[in-house]
């Protein structure tokens, strides 16, 4: 069975992506100066004399820059622009081209209708475009209707004071932790909002939620990890494969997934409940470089509703290492805490309260399914290798290009989803949920 590979799929995104200059319909981008004055003052008649674009990231879901403008009153200013659009993903199956269309409508949608009514940190929205993606079927439109189909949404630049890296010391990852909690606590237990958010966002939040990925990936999960481990078994230590469950993790993984999937599927009145950033990866996160300032973050492209921890679970197996017990034990306790100051304490019975076991509980489901999704999605095509080729690019996650990252994931995943196949065998009774809460 031919095998998703991440490096071709960017490659042909890169050689059907269009010029970032230019709008939907493939002429220069015709509301520039809008986007502009939505950030700050603009000279009356002053019009773009020139422009350079900088930073520039060619993904296989997206295409974005720094546009720098020169003005004809001699003025110089900067924009960031992402497009996303169905010409760019002309290469994709229509489920796949459907699936990353949908993420532009999500991040949009959370925008235009949701961040303006929370407390979240990001940067400033100057302007957003879309056309079509209201429209989206099962079916694959005919192509003309496609033409024009897709997304641009202008943001301010965030530049001093902020910094992107990957990996991350806990310390700042704890920064990043900090600005999930914000996110999380704003429509924590809001079934009001959680209810729009089902409906008009990703109902199961997360890129790597069993129910919007390719089905072939679960199907893969066997294969995947014989592949895996016949590519990696000279790097790793003698015998490391061959321990029982180890041997047989894809197999468990697949049996899992289904189960792990439904715990991770609050419905919007669940105890619980938030909205989750759902790709909380490094580069998803401006990190302040002077101390008292918060995160900001972006990319809400698979934002919806969930679990908090599954974001933390994601982003600590995407950005630390190495990540001791003490040291994972510590981001957590620390998450927590800024949930705490959000106003979700950790004492059963108060309004809005989130206990350390459940956090953890769902932590652990967290990480086992991100793992399905790894090794579904990206470790047939997995070796040595490839991850010698990805070592220096920060947006992609350690474990697809780090060898001790990877495996100590593994080794994670192994006893992490030994405790899932207890609840399987066992299932945890649902924790209860009061009468609806007013917050103040």
């Amino acid at each position: 069975m031919a095998q998703q590979n991440m490096d071709a799929d960017i490659r042909l995104a890169d050689a059907s992506a269009s010029d970032i200059r230019h709008g939907l319909d493939g002429a220069p981008h015709a509301r520039v100066l809008e986007a502009l004055r939505a950030l700050g003052p603009v000279a009356d008649g002053a019009s773009v004399a020139a422009t350079t674009v900088a930073d520039e990231l060619k993904q296989p879901n997206s295409h974005s820059a720094v546009l720098r403008l020169e003005l004809s009153d001699g003025a110089a200013r900067e924009v960031f622009v992402k497009k996303v659009t169905a010409r760019h993903l002309a290469h994709k199956p229509w489920a796949d081209r459907r699936r990353s269309l949908a993420y532009a409508r999500c991040e949009l949608r959370f925008y235009r209708e949701f961040a303006p009514g929370l407390d979240v940190g990001t940067p400033r929205v100057a302007l957003l475009e879309d056309a079509g993606l209201e429209d989206l079927g099962d079916a694959e439109p005919p192509a003309a209707a496609l033409e024009t189909c897709g997304a641009v949404m202008w943001l301010e630049t965030v530049r001093g004071g902020f910094e992107q890296a990957s990996p991350l010391a806990p310390a700042r990852a704890a920064l990043v932790l900090d600005a999930a909690a914000r996110l999380h606590a704003s429509a924590w237990e809001d079934e009001a909002v959680l209810g729009r958010a089902a409906e008009r966002l990703q109902r199961h939040g997360g890129s790597f939620a069993l129910s919007i990925r390719n089905p072939k990936e679960l199907e893969r999960l066997e294969a995947n990890w014989a592949t895996f481990k016949a590519n990696f078994a000279a790097v790793a230590p003698p015998g490391f494969f061959d321990a029982p469950g180890v041997a047989d993790l894809g197999g468990r993984l697949k049996r899992a997934a289904r189960f792990v999937a439904n715990e991770l599927a609050p419905q919007p009145g669940d105890a619980f409940a938030c909205l989750v950033h759902g790709d909380l990866k490094a580069m998803n996160v401006f990190l302040p470089t002077d101390d008292g300032e918060r995160a900001l973050l972006i990319d809400f492209a698979s934002t919806g509703v969930g679990y908090g921890m599954a974001d933390v679970a994601m982003h600590l197996a995407h950005a630390v290492f190495p990540l001791p017990a003490d040291v994972e034990d510590g981001l957590i306790d620390g998450y927590l805490a800024a949930l705490d100051a959000y106003g979700i304490d950790g004492t059963e019975g108060s309004p809005y309260y989130y206990t350390r076991g459940a956090a953890r509980h769902h932590y652990r489901l967290g990480l086992v399914d991100y793992a399905r999704f790894v090794v579904g999605r990206f470790w047939g095509a997995a070796s040595p290798e490839t991850f010698a080729a990805k070592a220096a690019n920060r947006n992609v996650a350690l474990v697809h290009r780090n060898v001790d990252a990877a495996l100590a994931f593994v080794a994670k995943v192994d006893a992490y989803l030994r405790l899932v196949e207890a609840d399987i065998a066992s299932p945890p009774k649902p924790p209860p949920r009061g009468p609806p809460k007013v917050k103040p």
